[in-house]
Order: structure tokens, then sequence, then C-alpha cells
């Protein structure tokens, strides 16, 4: 029935022993004790004393036969006492025991707390000669749980005992005793837990009379118990907060509506310990060694508008020096009972080794576009000299095929190194925008056919396209080979016509590229897949390394539509 052995308390407990049920205890108090209690009375809050129901024992005083109505409000006070003076629940707990004990046979006693939200059953305080303290456990069929679900006291002699457990109401738990009192606790309408005496001595019973007392001590159990345990709730959250703010590596700081510093962490006192002390000092003072706000405060910024706010601001040494730097967050502190403004919390972060390894990589970037762009120069450099080679080889050559294989050879070397050209003049050296790309090399091919622009017209129809220079290396070129073979075969006798080129984005991120003519168009016998000229073979090979596909429309004239993706950037092995 939940006993356990005597506790280190009892020793320092007075007990009486009755010689029988209802047996009569001397107190030693009398009037001169309700005197006492009247003037205590005066030094503890309403909502303890003035609860407890002094008009309902008046009325029950003939049930207290050797208890005097002095003697039940003097325990009765006592406890709301200890509800003030006990250091913890602990000491309460041991204080209601030896309050109640002196008023009737309390040797073996136990507080039960019930947690609803959990469904446990606990045993906070527990002195019993015969059994130990059980541990916390669901609700079962106990004694103290049948008080707890009826809501009533309970006077358990051997014979109701015996009733309840053929009943199915309880089953027996440790030892067995002659008489188990136990009453609710109940507080504001709800049961958190329950008050329980039992006695293993022949001679000392309990009757009404002792729950009588029990039941008008319990309100005051009750509102001790919770009170406390409220207390020590909230004390226990200041020292996990406190314990939080202290263990913070981040600097905490907190000011009220006056720049002026209320409260810091550890972190803080660290980094400016040249500035000790820093509380009732301003935070631009202490920290800044300025006279005023600093002109870059996030913490004005959330005084002003009632928002948190982030700035980078230096970190400031001894002597005014920056020493570093930090990441400075304020919040803006609001009062949760009235909605206002009671200051700002700065949470500050020291990112001086990230801001020099961010320095660091940006002057290796710097370096490196420097270097790249460089690279991009001297490429389209060394093409142009090829290109110059090779024109100056041209010309002495007599044969016209071989000097047209030449001048195709400079046309190709042009387009890529028109890539590089357009590359280092970029802001990002490894995209270019291609349809300006696409324009500047039409214009050119145009040129270096000397063609007349009355008779064939260039048309471009094309949108802002970014490409890496894997892709737009092969696209030029393919765009050359067309546009090239256009020029030169799609117009015989000096027809007139248009070349158009179309560069649009579709769905999926995929591309689409057309070259188009309204020439002679391509001979249908043929299949321009397998043609022997070297500019188509280019074409085909350059579309399969990009992963495209290739096709011709069936329209008059000359309509390669070229599909493909973004080659995906593969830094060298």
């Amino acid at each position: 029935m939940h006993r356990s052995k005597p506790g280190s308390h009892d020793k320092k407990m007075k007990t009486s022993k009755n010689s029988g049920r209802g047996g009569k205890k001397k107190s030693g108090r009398g009037v001169g004790a309700a005197k006492k209690a009247a003037s205590r009375s005066k030094r503890l809050p309403n909502s303890l004393y003035s609860q407890v129901n002094h008009e309902d024992i008046s009325a029950s005083n003939g049930l207290f036969k050797s208890r005097s109505k002095d003697e039940i409000n003097e325990c009765i006070f006592r406890i709301s006492e200890a509800a003030i003076s006990s250091i913890n629940l602990d000491d309460l707990f041991f204080s209601i025991h030896r309050h109640i004990a002196e008023l009737m046979p309390a040797h073996n006693f136990y507080i039960a707390l019930y947690d609803s939200v959990n469904d446990m059953l606990s045993f906070p305080y527990f002195v019993d000669e015969c059994d130990p303290t059980p541990a916390p456990k669901k609700l079962g069929k106990g004694l103290t749980e049948y008080v707890l679900r009826t809501g009533k006291p309970l006077l358990a002699s051997p014979e109701v005992f015996v009733e309840l457990e053929k009943s199915g109401e309880v089953e027996s738990i440790g030892a067995p005793s002659i008489d188990w009192l136990g009453v609710p606790l109940k507080l504001d309408g709800q049961i958190i837990g329950a008050l329980v005496l039992q006695t293993y001595t022949e001679g000392v019973r309990y009757g009404q009379e002792e729950m009588n007392v029990l039941k008008f001590v319990s309100g005051q159990v009750a509102m001790a118990v919770n009170r406390r345990k409220i207390e020590e709730e909230v004390q226990e959250r200041g020292r996990l907060l406190a314990s939080v703010f202290e263990s913070i590596q981040d600097g905490i700081s907190i000011l009220d509506l006056d720049y002026r510093i209320i409260r810091v962490n550890p972190a803080v006192e660290k980094w400016y310990a040249h500035a000790m002390p820093l509380i009732g000092k301003k935070c631009f003072e202490a920290y800044h060694l300025r006279d005023q706000v600093c002109p870059v405060c996030p913490t004005r910024q959330s005084l002003e508008t009632g928002q948190a706010a982030y700035e980078v601001v230096p970190k400031v040494g001894t002597g005014g020096e920056v020493t570093g730097w930090l990441d400075l967050y304020s919040f803006p502190l609001i009062d949760q009972r009235t909605g206002q403004m009671r200051g700002v919390i700065e949470y500050v972060r020291d990112i001086t080794e990230r801001k020099k390894a961010e320095d660091r990589l940006q002057a290796s970037l710097r370096e490196k576009e420097v270097l790249l762009r460089e690279i991009h120069h001297r490429v389209k450099n060394n093409m142009q000299i090829i290109s110059s080679l090779l024109n100056l080889q041209s010309r002495h050559i007599q044969d016209p095929g071989v000097l047209e294989i030449f001048k195709e050879s400079q046309r190709r070397i042009r387009s890529m190194a028109l890539i590089h050209e357009r590359l280092y003049q970029s802001a990002d050296l490894s995209r270019i925008e291609f349809s300006q790309y696409l324009d500047n090399l039409t214009h050119r091919l145009l040129h270096s056919y000397q063609v007349d622009s009355d008779r064939i017209r260039l048309s471009l129809h094309t949108e802002e396209v970014f490409l890496n220079v894997n892709t737009a290396i092969p696209c030029g070129l393919i765009v050359n080979e067309l546009i090239s073979n256009a020029l030169k075969h799609a117009f015989p006798d000096g027809r007139g016509g248009e070349v158009a080129v179309e560069l649009h984005r579709n769905e999926g991120g995929e591309f689409l590229l057309r070259v188009m003519d309204n020439g002679v168009g391509f001979p249908k016998t043929l299949d321009f897949r397998r043609t022997e000229t070297l500019g188509m073979q280019i074409v085909v090979t350059l579309v399969d390394q990009i992963d495209g596909t290739i096709e011709m429309g069936a329209s008059g004239g000359t309509d390669f539509q070229i599909r493909f993706k973004e080659i995906p950037y593969k830094p060298s092995p």
C-alpha cells in the first residue's frame, strides 16, 4: 500500500502514539497557541492564509474530540508559513509531516503527486517503517490511485481493504497495514496528489476524527505544495536561462532604451576586458570608445523601428584601433505583459578570422581573375598570330582551291579567337552572352566573304543566352561552318537572298539554334551527315561533342536545326 522504511527525518519527528482508534494526544498549546497563530497570520499573504476554512473547522468542532480548533488552526498556519519559508520541496514536505504528527500518529506518512500531463504518479516524500520509496509509475490499482480516481478520502481498515480488493477496486501493494488513511490533494477542483497515513502498530488506529482533521489540513497542504513547486520550477528555469546565458560562446549584451548596458555574458567581458566594468556604461562608450551613437548602429535601428537589425561592425581595442570584426544582431526586448519595448538584446559573433579568410579569398580570386583574363587575351592573340601567318602563307599560293582552304582555316581560327576576346572583356570569365557573339561573328563572316549586303541580307533572331566556354566554342564553330556554306553555295550566279540565325531557350533548359537561308537548298540526293566536305563533317562532329541533335528542315532553301543543352564544366584531370 506504498510504505517505506523510516527516513532520516524520522529521528527529528515528534510522533504520538494513541492507545486506540481516536486516542487522545496532548498538544500543550491551548489559547496561547491560538493567539500566537493569529498574530502570525498577519505576516502571511492572503492567498495562503485566507483560504483556510475556519468556519468549517468551527462547525465540525464536535468531531475533533481531542484536537482543539486552535490546534488545527495552528497546524494550518504553520503549513502556510512553511510554504513561504521552506528552502525547497523536501524541506516543505518534512515540515508538513512534522506539523501533522503534532495532531495525530504519523510515524508512517507519505505525499504522492500526480502528473496529469505524463499520467505519472510519484512519491517525493515517503517515510515508512516497512517498505522502500516506490519509483514513479503509471497509475495502477493501489489505495493511493483509488483516492485519486474517486477524489474522496478513504479510511481503509483491514475489513474495508478486503471488500475493496474483492470488488476489484484495489490490489495489495507492499506490507499490509492495520489502518490506511488517505485524502486527496485538490487545487481549484483538480486532484494533484494524495496525503497518506498508515499504521502497523496494534492499538494505534485511525477514525473519523483523524480523517476530518486530515481533510481540513489537505487543502492548505495542496496550496503549499503547489506554491513551492511553482517557485522551484521558476527558480529552475531561471537557473537554466542563466546557465545558457553564461555558457554561450558568442557575446550577448542587454541594453536599456538609453543604450545603457544592464547585463553582459562572459564572452563580452573577455573581449572588452580593457573597458571593465561594462555595466552602467553606454554601449558606444564601452565598446567603441565614442561619445555618441555610432553612425552604423543596428541597435539604434531596433530602438527606432522595433524590428531586428544586423550590421558588420569593427571590434575596437584599448587605444581605439580596430582589432577585428563582429557580426552584430540586435533584437527588441519586449515586455510580455505590456507589449512595450524595454530595451535591446545584442547578439555578437566574432568574425575576425572569417573576415581575414574572406579577404584572402577575395584577393586570391582577384589574382586568378587577372590571370584568367590574361590567358584569354593571350589565347586570342596567339590565334590571331596563327591567322596572320596563314594569311602570309596564302600569298604564295596560286591554286584557288588550296587558297580557299587557307582562308577557311583562318575563319575557323577567328571564330574561336572571338570567343576568347569576348571572355576577357566579360564580367564573368567563365561564360559569354552568346547572342552578341553571334552578331559579331556573322558580320565578320560577311566581311570576310566580301558579300554585298544589298544582295544577301543577314537577319538575327536571338534572345539573351549565356553559355560557358565548353559549349560556346563548339557552337561558334558550328555557326561559322553553316553560314560559310550558305554564303559559298546557297546563292550561285549572283542571285540574292537572306541568311537567318535564330537562338532560343526552350523548356527544360534546352536551346534551339537554327541557321537558315532561302537559297538553292541542299541537294536532296546528298546526306549532309555523310558528305566528304570538311565543313559538314566538322558540324556533325561538334554537334555530337555537345550531346546535341541536328536536323534539316524540308522547306525551300536550307534550314539546319540544332538542339542542345549546355555542357557542364569539367575541370581538366
